[in-house]
């Protein structure tokens, strides 16, 4: 069922997130300072493990200081440009606990969050207001695709399994 694999779909897909980006960073040798060897790849996932830590920590905590949901909640029917669309806005705006349209202060602060401070462990080359917010802008169009993919996620599993 469902509910019994969610856990470990959500632990799978960010693991996946997080040795996937570091290994894209190792790759383009980013930081080139971190080297291009094992300590350098590892240097890069422990990275990205503290910026997601750092990222969910800010996002859930003012979430629940404002009262904002932090769940993905899939449109209500409609095609797929109106579909895209809520996708798309969601990564602006979420709901409050009245069920009200609000902007996701608390979502893109996590991601804003989890770029810059990070930039404090890197070379002093890489700064929080430059290489940080051009890195939190990434996390905010990252934010978006990920976004479509939930919202179609569905849809797609449906066209490659049996009735």
């Amino acid at each position: 069922p469902r509910s019994t694999l969610f856990p470990y779909t959500t632990l799978f897909r960010s693991a996946v997130f997080i040795f996937g980006t570091a290994f894209l960073d190792h790759l383009g040798r980013q930081p080139v300072e971190w080297g291009f060897n094992a300590k350098g790849y590892a240097h890069r996932v422990e990275n990205r493990i503290f910026s997601t830590l750092i990222d969910g920590s800010v996002h859930a905590s003012m979430a629940a200081a404002l009262h904002h949901d932090t769940r993905y909640l899939p449109a209500q029917g409609g095609g797929a440009m109106h579909r895209a669309g809520h996708a798309l806005r969601r990564t602006l705006f979420t709901y409050n606990d009245r069920g009200g349209r609000v902007f996701d202060i608390s979502g893109l602060g996590g991601i804003y969050a989890g770029a810059m401070i990070p930039m404090y462990w890197h070379p002093h080359r890489f700064s929080p207001t430059a290489q940080g917010v051009r890195a939190a802008n990434f996390g905010v169009m990252f934010q978006a695709g990920s976004n479509l993919l939930k919202e179609f996620e569905p849809d797609v599993k449906r066209l490659f399994t049996k009735k």
